[in-house]
């Protein structure tokens, strides 16, 4: 019974608990250089992020009803656009590649029933009106293309027209029933004053249809429009869309017209409306205006908005205060704004500043904040908390510690499994998918905690995707410590190793895999003579494991031969019958567990009728995704 007693308690000591452990995450390896979606450390000062590729393209992801995400990265300097697919549980299920029509790569979403869309352009050259240099184009799952919705340079009824696409700014696109809305930044052919202006344009079509829904920006006299319109903003630095039921809401960064945060309404049957935020300082170069846009969300009376702002009125420089954290809401109609509500105090501006602010519901009533601490030049670490529909903290400002945030992308949340996702890149070859648990349903299983590491080989081709459905076979291995009782000796540990190949298909992995180990025990306990009665022992053999689900619970059993020699004969006295060297054969059962780590509970039964308890603990490897 002490024995039984103690497999327990090391049991309990050696096994981790994973809850606790937020955010998660997956690490996917690329051949081709990822365009970077992370805050260099002074971009959030910029007046409007030149430098930083203007916000487009950057990583995206996308959470369906059934909780699976999408990841879409784009090549440098290229057509080409890969999607991720993973479960809900963060397994690998499929990876998709796209070429667009045009090279310079906007946004991307999906829906419900598998289809992808792509908004992509060029530029056109002064005068060159009628080029068509945009396109939206619609493919299936399998990634065959369905429609495509083309504009010219000089679009109707778009303000003369759009010459240079995703300048000083971003491009959004977002699915609201049957409609889909993209929505970007962008430069304009000459004006009558000689100028190239920059701002806002976008569109509304059908998704079965292709046919547009709204009827364009028609007139900017005193830059107010009448029908059912997508914005105009000049100039809009950054955007942002918010589907609701049968249309969007709209966000725009302004610096003249409005000089403010821009709230506007599109929806079926109504006018367009509009509403403007607090007037940004101006100081002497009019473009910088002191802020960063967040997102915006729905509540159950309203919207509530979070962006970043300097409170002092000091213009001297394009950073005079440290940059806090804030909340505005207002109504269902848009047309009562509250007060400034701040969730940060911030004072000191060299080492204290709030960027990339995040903002997604929970609920009508609850919702979660992100946001990056960063210094004047450099990242520092991130934070949550939980705010309720009015901007009251509910749950504490919490860091997160070194967790990057996408620079514009917005965060998804999926009510099945209560998780928050989004993606970045960390270096040129490699994308992060986090997954940030709220606490209100139960945590993504499997999941191992903030340093999890799954490592995606994309060979940025369709033969990946079918090798995913169809089965791979790769390296597997591991290495670590174990402890025994009961088998040759009472108590022994030591090392073990698996090296082998494994099989992973659909959401299972069969392995098979060489086995070794080699350890220390005592060859008895009688009167307190294990110390002087140490054993060298080794094993060698061939395992089969089985995990089922999730590539990650399994089951394995072992087939080899136990050796061991005593290293003081005369001190054991219950072995004297045997040689100072004996060879076993023994028969292994065990259950599994694996992440980066492989955890296992074996029981071992040898040829003389012996038998024994061990756990085994070690790191895990492997060439295939787990």
């Amino acid at each position: 019974m002490k024995y039984l007693s103690l497999v327990f308690l090391l049991s309990v000591l050696v096994f981790p608990v994973f809850s606790n452990e937020n955010p998660v995450s997956v690490n996917i390896t690329t051949e081709y250089n990822v365009v970077r979606s992370i805050d260099n450390g002074t971009s959030y000062l910029n007046k409007h992020f030149v430098g930083l590729g203007d916000l487009t393209p950057i990583i995206m992801t996308y959470v369906g009803k059934d909780g699976s995400v999408s990841v879409c990265s784009v090549e440098r300097n290229s057509h080409d656009i890969h999607v991720y697919e993973y479960s809900k549980e963060l397994d690998l299920i499929n990876i998709v590649k796209f070429r667009t029509e045009f090279s310079k790569f906007g946004a991307f979403t999906k829906d419900d029933q598998g289809n992808y869309y792509f908004f992509s352009a060029d530029n056109a050259g002064e005068g060159d009106f009628d080029k068509i240099n945009m396109a939206l184009e619609k493919f299936d799952s399998k990634g065959i293309n369905q429609n495509t919705y083309r504009l010219k340079a000089f679009a109707d009824n778009s303000f003369n027209g759009i010459m240079e696409p995703f300048v000083c700014g971003s491009c959004r696109i977002e699915l609201s029933g049957d409609m889909i809305c993209v929505y970007f930044a962008r430069i304009k052919f000459k004006s009558s004053d000689g100028l190239n202006h920059q701002s806002s344009y976008g569109f509304v079509i059908d998704k079965n249809t292709f046919q547009r829904v709204d009827i364009g920006q028609v007139s900017n006299q005193g830059i107010s429009l009448r029908g059912i319109h997508v914005p105009y903003i000049s100039h809009s630095f950054n955007q942002f869309i918010l589907p609701i039921d049968e249309g969007f809401v709209f966000v725009d960064q302004g610096d003249a017209f409005p000089r403010s945060f821009q709230f506007s309404k599109f929806q079926k049957g109504h006018e367009t409306k509009g509403l403007s935020s607090f007037v940004f300082k101006r100081g002497e170069v009019y473009q910088n205006t002191f802020s960063q846009l967040g997102g915006l969300a729905k509540t159950s009376n309203g919207y509530i908005f979070a962006g970043t702002y300097e409170k002092n009125r000091i213009v001297l420089g394009n950073h005079n205060d440290s940059r806090n954290l804030f909340i505005l809401t207002f109504d269902d109609d848009l047309t009562t704004l509250s007060e400034t509500v701040w969730i940060t105090n911030y004072n000191e501006k060299d080492t204290r500043n709030a960027a990339s602010p995040k903002i997604v519901a929970l609920d009508e009533e609850n919702f979660l904040l992100m946001w990056e601490l960063m210094s004047k030049n450099s990242f520092t670490d991130t934070y949550t908390a939980v705010i309720n529909k009015n901007g009251k903290i509910i749950k504490p400002i919490e860091k997160i510690g070194d967790v990057r945030l996408n620079i514009n992308d917005p965060l998804r949340y999926c009510k099945l499994t209560g998780n928050v996702f989004w993606a970045v890149n960390s270096r040129d070859k490699n994308i992060i998918l986090y997954a940030y648990n709220t606490g209100r349903v139960t945590k993504v299983e499997g999941s191992g905690g903030k340093e999890r590491t799954r490592t995606t080989s994309t060979r940025s081709s369709t033969r990946d995707s079918q090798r995913e459905k169809q089965g791979e076979w790769g390296f597997a291995g591991s290495a670590g410590v174990y402890l025994n009782i009961w088998h040759q000796s009472p108590l022994s540990a030591g090392i073990p190793v698996q090296l082998g190949t494994e099989y992973s298909f659909k959401n299972m992995a069969v392995g098979i895999l060489a086995e070794g180990g080699i350890g220390i025990g005592a060859s008895t306990f009688e009167k307190r003579q294990y110390l002087k009665s140490p054993m060298l022992e080794w094993n060698y053999g061939i395992a089969g494991e089985f995990y089922i689900p999730r590539k990650k619970f399994g089951l394995g059993i072992s087939l080899g031969g136990a050796d061991f020699r005593l290293l003081n004969p005369d001190a054991s006295p219950d072995l004297s019958d045997l040689s100072d060297q004996y060879r076993n054969f023994y028969a292994r059962f065990a259950f599994i567990y694996r992440n980066k780590f492989k955890y296992s509970f074996s029981g071992t039964v040898y040829r003389d009728g012996n038998w024994g308890l061990g756990l085994r603990w070690g790191y895990h490897w492997g060439s295939l995704k787990k």
